[in-house]
């Protein structure tokens, strides 16, 4: 733009000078002959509209000569009326409410998706990015922040979580599946491995609410007891459903009443709740959980880099896929996203057209830009100027040779 601004700049410049010496051969030719009066009137016209034209156009963008003629260098001069006005039309005529509702309804969001997400190499390209970036973006995460925020909703969720419900739900599908004898049957292995240790602090627990002859007693019979006791385990162990899966059963079912009827369990559970969250243990635990917990995070996104970039390859396509079938989906999800920009834009026109004013005011080089942009028309114009000038001069000339 700048080049052929120059070439159309000189080209002006030779016309103006060749109508000039035109104009000064014509003055001491046309003493030997008459026909030279016309070349005259052509370039003495032309010369005149080259500087008239040079001057209207020069006072545009600064000063002519340095002199401050009145009403020039008009664009520095009327800065803040074209910033104002410029933002004015362009807001007035390209952000209006209509267009910018017709413009956005053409957007589907949801088919662009799609489409994009046929690109096996542009969807893992974003899944590795995020996959790679993650441990930074975690790294930081302030610390006393995300600890606040989770206790906060940790209390929270523990507050509002219906114990009573989710065990009651838990035990009976447990029940309906049979899974109840296999917990049982569990627990009992589990005592049975420990068995000495339980049995020990049985009789420990035993010695301390009783009498000193009761004592003498128990140690009497602690072999015998010890035996029976561990004969009984091993009993279970070979023949539990006989032995207790009837017990079983009904201690669930009875549970399961208690759970869903009782109001003491019901007040039982919120005084344990109400312990918990009170408790400096859940307090300590809940405030430090992320800065505890947030380097093992990092190394495992970092270790598991490669498998977290797969799974969310696999749940973008997947995503859009869905979405992109479920007509009733994509028809509501595309409305939402076109009323949201239309929206916000149109929210956003005051102040699009603020920024647009301030730009412009702000703009130190405002008269060369728009020099450089529109230059190479503009001296054209001057070249038109020049050739339509002489036109005319040679027009009038006639006229007086006619009148006269």
């Amino acid at each position: 733009m700048k080049k052929s601004s120059t070439t159309s700049k000189n080209l002006a410049l030779v016309l103006l000078l060749l109508m000039i010496c035109l104009f000064i051969g014509s003055l001491f030719a046309q003493r030997y002959s008459p026909a030279w009066a016309w070349v005259k009137a052509f370039a003495e016209a032309g010369t005149v509209g080259a500087l008239a034209d040079w001057f209207a156009v020069v006072a545009l963008f600064r000063y002519p000569m340095g002199i401050p003629f009145p009403h020039t260098n008009i664009i520095e001069n009327k800065r803040l009326t074209i910033a104002e006005g410029l933002s004015t039309f362009v807001v007035e005529n390209f952000l209006t409410e209509e267009i910018i509702r017709q413009e956005t309804a053409q957007l589907n969001l949801i088919d662009r998706l799609y489409h994009w997400a046929q690109s096996e190499k542009e969807v893992h390209k974003i899944s590795q990015l995020i996959s790679k970036n993650l441990p930074r973006i975690v790294g930081q995460i302030d610390h006393e922040l995300a600890d606040i925020f989770l206790y906060k909703n940790i209390e929270k969720a523990v507050l509002h979580w219906d114990v009573r419900q989710f065990i009651t739900d838990l035990l009976a599908f447990q029940k309906k599946q049979n899974r109840h004898h296999l917990l049982a049957q569990q627990v009992i292995k589990l005592v049975s491995e420990n068995r000495q240790m339980i049995f020990n602090q049985l009789y420990e627990e035993l010695g301390k609410t009783t009498s000193f002859l009761e004592i003498i007693v128990l140690e009497a019979s602690k072999n015998r007891a010890r035996d029976k006791f561990y004969k009984f385990l091993d009993d279970i162990d070979k023949d539990y459903h006989s032995m207790l899966g009837d017990w079983t059963d009904r201690q669930t079912d009875t549970l399961l009443e208690k759970l869903g009827n009782d109001p003491q369990w019901q007040s039982q559970i919120d005084t344990y709740r109400k312990e918990l969250i009170n408790s400096e243990q859940f307090h300590q635990m809940s405030r430090k959980l992320w800065s505890e917990n947030k380097d093992k995070l990092i190394a495992i996104l970092v270790q598991k880099e490669g498998q977290i970039a797969d799974y969310l390859n696999t749940i973008i396509k997947n995503t859009i896929t869905e979405t992109y079938q479920d007509q009733e989906l994509k028809e509501n999800l595309n409305q939402k996203v076109q009323e949201s920009i239309s929206d916000w834009v149109i929210g956003q026109r005051t102040k699009i057209s603020g920024i647009i004013e301030t730009t412009v005011r702000e703009w130190k080089d405002l008269s060369p830009r728009l020099e450089q942009e529109v230059g190479a028309d503009l001296q054209y114009i001057r070249i038109n100027g020049t050739l339509i000038g002489g036109l005319i001069g040679l027009l009038l000339f006639a006229i007086e040779q006619l009148i006269g």
